[in-house]
């Protein structure tokens, strides 16, 4: 299961990476060593040219995944995950698995 998080100047401060442990942060070639410091080997640049808008971003990310490759992308900037009946889920990781075994057996 990949997790993407597209990002830009945000490095040291995407907290979706401090919730996801295993998550893989989407930046541009220009930014990578920046955010590598903050997230050594979960950082995967793109070229600068794919690159500057919120959907060129995501067009980019989805280059990075197979055509029937299931993953999940995700903002940079989650704090917390609530259920709909309002409590917190501490461990995010596992609805994402959950919700990823509904998908593939679609």
């Amino acid at each position: 299961m990949k997790i993407l998080v597209p990002s830009y100047g945000r490095a040291g401060f995407a907290s979706t990476m401090n919730l996801i442990p295993d998550a893989f942060i989407v930046v541009p070639e220009k930014q990578s060593n920046d955010y590598e410091k903050f997230y050594p080997n979960r950082v995967w640049s793109i070229d600068d040219t794919k690159d500057g808008s919120v959907p060129k971003k995501r067009n980019a990310c989805l280059d990075l995944v197979d055509e029937d490759e299931l993953f999940w992308m995700l903002d940079d900037d989650l704090q917390y995950v609530h259920k709909i009946k309002g409590e917190e889920v501490t461990e995010i990781i596992d609805i994402l698995e959950n919700h990823f075994y509904v998908m593939e057996q679609l």
